[in-house]
């Protein structure tokens, strides 16, 4: 299974694969070298030996995509629900996200073009990673299974996540030039934030009279939606501040300025029958007959 899985990321001409607890349920031994036989870069940037402290896997890798420089980090959040087993039974531990990245960037700076990191992280550690550590261009993807449909400004980076199971194609193209600081500039970030920030607005509003009516009205009829609703409105306050302040800012891209686009692609929900696929299938169930149907 992991070399079909690594030879199909091989046939997408995959550079990299973040080692996350997934691929940490493969034997180490055998992803290793299923990744080596397909020219694959595993990176795990705050994955780490307990015994020594070291990095188990690349903590980043270099590649020139056009006349480019990129840098790739992979991050892992310091809180793996559930699968914290997978690191201790082979002796690895995690380090904090950010302090990891910054010493990656710290290595890195002056290097290269633009620095992306290959995330599982958690939404607030993907902010506080935008927060403390600058450097850091891209965020792609998140542990907190989303999809965005145009890139979250982190402050000077960027968060994109393509949602999961390969239903959507995330394409991001550089367009090299005179950077501002090394930025990356978005040429419609502008609207993008606009819109946000109306789109933050309209929904603290909304959330706002209906809990007022229903307070009038004497409570809500469902304390657990409510709790919801509440942490969902923090959310949308943050964001609403976090968005008022980029506003603010220089954001708008200077003549000539290094500058990106990102669009998502959905992919096809269904391909044709293989007939060798459906004959393994076929001798498949002569031995074990699937169950019947109710």
């Amino acid at each position: 299974r992991t070399g079909v899985y690594m030879a199909g990321l091989a046939s997408a001409k995959t550079i990299g694969l973040n080692v996350a607890p997934a691929e940490l349920a493969v034997d180490v031994a055998t992803l290793r070298k299923e990744a080596k036989r397909h020219k694959i870069n595993l990176i795990a940037t705050n994955t780490v030996s307990v015994s020594d402290g070291k990095p188990v896997f690349q903590p980043w890798f270099i590649h020139k995509i056009g006349g480019l420089k990129v840098a790739f980090l992979g991050l892992t959040t310091k809180r793996p629900p559930n699968r914290a087993a997978l690191y201790t039974k082979q002796g690895f531990a995690l380090t904090p996200p950010v302090e990891a990245a910054q010493s990656a960037v710290k290595a890195l700076r002056g290097k290269v073009d633009a620095i992306v990191a290959l995330s599982w992280l958690s939404r607030d550690e993907i902010d506080l990673l935008g927060e403390k550590v600058p450097e850091i261009d891209f965020v792609l993807g998140a542990k907190d299974t989303d999809l965005t449909m145009r890139p979250e400004f982190l402050g000077r980076g960027y968060r994109l996540d393509s949602y999961n199971k390969g239903k959507w194609l995330g394409e991001l193209r550089l367009r090299s030039g005179r950077g501002a600081e090394g930025r990356w500039f978005d040429p419609d970030l502008r609207d993008r934030l606009a819109y946000d920030q109306g789109s933050a607005q309209r929904q603290i509003a909304y959330y706002v009279k209906k809990h007022g009516d229903e307070d009038k009205a004497g409570g809500p009829a469902d304390q657990r939606s409510r709790k919801f609703e509440v942490e969902r409105l923090v959310g949308l306050r943050a964001k609403l501040a976090r968005v008022n302040l980029a506003l603010k800012g220089a954001i708008d891209p200077p003549e000539g300025a290094a500058s990106f686009t990102a669009k998502m692609h959905a992919m096809r929900t269904s391909l044709p029958e293989d007939a060798g696929i459906v004959a393994k299938v076929k001798a498949h169930h002569v031995t074990f007959p699937p169950p019947p149907r109710p």
